[in-house]
C-alpha cells in the first residue's frame, strides 16, 4: 500500500507507516493478536541539507554586486542583509524581521524575536558596527510599514521572503 504511490516521497510514505504503526500497537493492547508493521518496512534515513559556506571574496563580491540594483535603498538594504547574515548566522526571516529597536551597540547583541518555534534569542556581534553599518541601517530601516522599522527595500515595503530568491 504505502510502498505503490511513486509520486510520494520515501520520507512521506515512512512518516505515513510510523502513524499506522502507532496505531496498530495502541490496537495491540486491546487485541493481542494485532500486528505491528516492521520498523524496517520503510525506514526513514532522511539527510539533512548540507549549508553551503561562502568564501570572504565570495561575500564581498555579493556585497558589491548589491550595488548594480536600482533604486534608492536596495543597494545599501541588500548589501546590509548580506553582510548581516555572513557575520550573525541568522536565518534569512530573523534577519528580515529585525528592526532599529532590536539592535543593542552597548551590548553588541541582536535581539532576535520570533525566531525558530516562536522563541526569542540574543545573538552577540563582534565589535562596533562598522560607519557603513550605521549609515545604512537607519536609511535600509527607514518608511518602512507596519509596526518598527523593519529591513525595506523601498520606502513603501518591507524586504520579504519573496525577494530573496
Amino acid at each position: 500500500m504505502a510502498q505503490h504511490r511513486a509520486e510520494v516521497s520515501v520520507h512521506t510514505k515512512a512518516k505515513r507507516l510510523r502513524a499506522v504503526r502507532r496505531f496498530a500497537e495502541y490496537v495491540r493492547t486491546l487485541e493481542p493478536r494485532t500486528e505491528v508493521p516492521s520498523t524496517q518496512l520503510l525506514p526513514d534515513r532522511r539527510e539533512r541539507h548540507v549549508p553551503r559556506l561562502y568564501t570572504s571574496d565570495e561575500i564581498q563580491a555579493l556585497m558589491k554586486a548589491t550595488q548594480k540594483l536600482r533604486g534608492p535603498l536596495k543597494p545599501d538594504t541588500y548589501a546590509t542583509l548580506i553582510g548581516l547574515l555572513a557575520v550573525t548566522g541568522l536565518r534569512v526571516g530573523e534577519a528580515i524581521g529585525l528592526d532599529c529597536s532590536d539592535i543593542n551597540e552597548r551590548e553588541g547583541l541582536l535581539v532576535i524575536r520570533n525566531a525558530k518555534f516562536g522563541k526569542s534569542r540574543e545573538v552577540p556581534c563582534i565589535g562596533p558596527p562598522s560607519p557603513r553599518c550605521r549609515h545604512t541601517w537607519p536609511n535600509a530601516t527607514r518608511s518602512s510599514p507596519g509596526p518598527g522599522a523593519q529591513v525595506s527595500s523601498s520606502p513603501e515595503t518591507a524586504l520579504g521572503f519573496c525577494h530573496r530568491r
